[in-house]
């Protein structure tokens, strides 16, 4: 991984340390929104496929299952917290800026007409689909100000 160009040096490490302190309780509810998401997902393709490989009806009851599971899918996704930059306060969870969200490099290219944004440093693709929270890359870094905020990646 490459260090961060200039404009994150106004960070001292203090700093670094302190913002990524009090951006952990964020990082790890949204593991645990994305965690909750996903279980009730598989729970319900399994109830489906279950339903579907016993040739039985739909009852009522299951009916309700689904409803309760879809539910919490969408109360996990829904609720989750904003990735909200703890340094400069941009929403990371927005299409790529300045800054690479994978390896914090001051070159990402910006998106064309039919193309995804991408970093010039570590070759990643940028996706950033439609709609809500739709994208195919981890946050480790700002993408507005090149903080690292998680080592994981969001």
């Amino acid at each position: 991984m490459t260090e961060p160009d200039q404009q994150t040096k106004r960070y001292s490490p203090e700093d670094v340390r302190r913002l990524q302190a009090e951006f952990a309780p964020v990082a790890a509810r949204y593991r645990r929104h994305t965690v909750i998401a996903l279980c009730g997902i598989l729970v319900l393709i399994a109830c489906i496929a279950t339903d579907r490989f016993l040739s039985r009806p739909i009852l009522k009851e299951e009916f309700g299952t689904g409803l309760i599971l879809f539910g919490i899918i969408a109360a996990a996704v829904l609720l989750a917290p904003d990735l909200t930059c703890p340094g400069c306060s941009n929403d990371m969870d927005d299409e790529p800026a300045d800054y690479c969200p994978e390896c914090g490099a001051c070159s990402v290219q910006p998106r064309t007409t039919f193309g995804s944004a991408s970093c010039r440093t570590c070759g990643k693709t940028l996706y950033h689909g439609p709609g809500y929270k739709n994208r195919r890359y981890k946050i480790r870094f700002c993408t507005y100000c090149g903080l690292k905020v998680d080592d994981k990646g969001l």
